[in-house]
């Protein structure tokens, strides 16, 4: 008989059904792609849904993420703090949540996050589901432990140091008769050590540079003209606290060469030189040989520079000293054991 038709305006609906599915496609692009985790969990901590970023932190693929418990997650040590977290989120104790432990990635390998946790409510306040968010905080906590080492290793130098200057002091003390002699002999002392210090910062207190040391303590003496101190040997770096002791012993040589020995005098030499052998088992052989000074006599008693010379460096490097006082010059030779040196 006829037809009859009802039309409407729908044209509002239309326009808010776009913008629900732009509003949905522009959350979906920021989950997916923001740069860190996040999940939404049940108000028992289960998976509801994960993001990418969050699959890439832990090592999982989505499916095999969304099918593994959260206790599984975290390492043993820290397990439990996601679901204490949450029920103190859940109580109202705290209106965040937020931590930092170590979760177990696929592979078995611990991870650092940080983890930030939220409540969502629906209109009447009752409580819906978590969101979290993860942050991979690993290259944070190896920088802070690492900083942490850093300033336990200067402490432990410091006293080192001062340790030694300590015993400088001491020893200075007792080997001169004026204020002025140990002021002079002291700072002479300090500049040896500093040069090695320097040395040992430059190659970052690890190792020590032999030619570097034995360019750096002999530099204080360089008025002297050339060709009166001779050096060579092949490339050898050195631990720091051998380098700190033979920086020591090299300077307390030089010095005592130049007060009593072959640098005293117009034409006397001195040869430093260097090298590997190997006569029961591998070994750096350091000798320091002086020629052209004054006739030379055994010292009537054992001062500070010959216990420097002698028993501190021997001790430093568990090696052995041994010292000549030929008629024609001093002849200091120090054999250093291969764990105690690095040949390049």
């Amino acid at each position: 008989m006829r037809l009859v038709s009802i039309m409407a305006d729908v044209s509002e609906r239309r326009r808010a059904d776009t913008a629900l599915r732009e509003s949905e496609a522009r959350f979906r692009s920021i989950f997916e792609n923001v740069a860190v985790g996040i999940a939404y969990t049940d108000l028992a901590g289960h998976w509801i849904e994960v993001n990418e970023r969050l699959c890439s932190i832990l090592g999982y693929l989505r499916t095999n993420l969304m099918a593994t418990a959260l206790d599984r997650l975290t390492a043993p040590d820290d397990r439990g703090r996601d679901l204490d977290e949450m029920g103190r989120v859940l109580s109202g104790e705290v209106e965040h949540g937020a931590f930092e432990a170590r979760y177990l990635r696929a592979d078995g390998s611990e991870i650092w996050v940080g983890r930030t946790i939220s409540l969502v409510r629906d209109a009447t306040g009752r409580p819906q589901h978590f969101i979290s968010v993860f942050r991979d905080i690993s290259e944070r906590k190896t920088a802070q432990e690492h900083q942490r080492f850093l300033l336990s290793e200067l402490a432990h130098r410091s006293k080192n140091l001062l340790a030694v200057i300590q015993a400088l002091a001491s020893q200075t003390i007792r080997s001169v008769d004026t204020l002025s002699g140990f002021r002079d002999r002291f700072m002479d002392r300090l500049q040896g050590l500093a040069k090695t210090q320097d040395v040992l910062v430059n190659q970052a207190w690890v190792q020590g540079d032999l030619a570097q040391l034995v360019a750096g303590q002999l530099d204080l003496f360089n008025t002297l003209g050339d060709g009166r101190i001779e050096t060579g040997g092949p490339p050898v770096s050195l631990p720091a606290d051998a380098a700190q002791a033979i920086g020591l012993a090299i300077h307390e040589l030089a010095t005592n060469a130049i007060k009593y020995g072959a640098l005293s005098g117009p034409h006397g030499t001195v040869e430093l030189r260097w090298q590997l052998v190997n006569e029961h088992s591998p070994s750096l052989r350091l000798s320091w040989i002086e020629r052209g000074g004054p006739p030379v006599t055994p010292p009537s008693r054992t001062g500070f520079g010959r216990v420097v010379v002698e028993r501190m460096v021997s001790s430093a490097v568990s090696g052995r000293v041994s010292i000549e006082f030929r008629p024609e010059g001093l002849v200091w030779v120090l054999d250093i054991p291969s764990q105690n040196f690095q040949a390049r």
